[in-house]
């Protein structure tokens, strides 16, 4: 008695279970009503695609279940997707009825084999697709949104540097420069240029500022050679250097920029007595520069960095 209760128990539970045969035949059939402007074999493709929609929809009642039963959530996309790929046609037949003058009505039926035998392999396949997607969307709005960041931090940085030198001084006039002017007529001339929204012309005064500073450190004497020729970069010098920096900014010339700032900071290179906030503002125009230039020509970051005079000078 105790064995016939175990056996009876054993197979209460084997049909709860969900059962999945490896083959499931399913009848439907899809209705077409067609104007007097379609032919009769649009109908008929018509009304199969209705019946086969609905056999797709029947099949998606066992993928579901399948893929609930084993943990595996899908969408109603990912269903369909899966419940068309196991439907197969066995076969198929059509009835014609005229309704008037100018209608005809065409109903198709279809006998479906659902086949099951690798659903799982189908489901596991297409979330794997998925995931792949969804990743790849990720990225691509991910870089989507690096390449806006990027763009408006530049814009910014731009807008700033140009309001920065805006002294509305009109009356200003631009000095007549000379060989033997000195850098203060240079570096005059630069701010009037960038007053004026002639950011090539200053890029111009600031390079010619900086030539005819390290002149004048030269002829007073008060700097030994040797400094001058290891580069010379005291809070002076550097001030004057960031504003031609600034000038490629201005000028949009942010491939001269980037370079020539990196020619900066490799002068900056051991020296510990420099003004912090002179320094704290070059690193900031060379991390906006290479931001902006990661996502665009990121090739230009590392050629900078290697060899800064030469791309400046491209």
């Amino acid at each position: 008695m105790r064995k016939l209760g175990i056996f009876i128990l054993f197979m209460l539970l084997l049909f709860s279970m969900p059962a999945f045969a490896a083959e499931k035949e399913i009848s439907t059939k899809g209705m077409y009503i067609a104007g007097a402007s379609e032919s009769l074999n649009d109908a008929k493709q018509n009304a199969l695609q209705d019946a086969m929609r609905q056999a797709a929809e029947q099949a998606g009642v066992l993928v579901s279940s399948f893929s609930k039963t084993h943990n595996m959530i899908l969408t109603d996309d990912e269903v369909t997707v899966v419940a068309t790929k196991i439907i197969q046609v066995k076969n198929k037949k059509f009835e014609v009825e005229l309704l008037s003058d100018s209608e005809i009505k065409v109903v198709a039926y279809v006998d479906v084999l659902v086949n099951t035998d690798n659903i799982n392999e189908d489901i596991t396949a297409l979330k794997n697709k998925s995931d792949k997607l969804e990743k790849e969307k990720n990225k691509l709005q991910s870089d989507l949104q690096t390449q806006k960041n990027s763009i408006v931090n530049i814009e910014n940085l731009t807008r700033e540097i140009r309001e920065k030198y805006n002294i509305n001084e009109s009356y200003v006039q631009e000095k007549e420069l000379f060989t033997n002017s000195s850098w203060l007529d240079f570096f005059s001339n630069f701010f009037i240029a960038m007053d004026n929204h002639d950011y090539s012309g200053a890029c111009t005064y600031s390079y010619g500022a900086i030539v005819k500073f390290r002149q004048y450190r030269i002829s007073t004497g008060d700097t030994p050679l040797q400094q001058i020729k290891n580069g010379l970069m005291d809070d002076e010098l550097l001030i004057i250097c960031t504003t031609l920096v600034e000038a490629y900014i201005a000028d949009k010339s942010y491939q001269a920029a980037l370079g020539y700032a990196n020619f900066i900071k490799k002068q900056l290179e051991g020296r510990d007595n420099l003004d912090e906030e002179n320094v704290n503002k070059l690193n900031r125009y060379i991390k906006s520069l290479e931001d902006y230039f990661f996502v665009y020509k990121p090739g230009i970051i590392e050629a900078s960095r290697k060899n800064p005079w030469k791309i400046w000078k491209i």
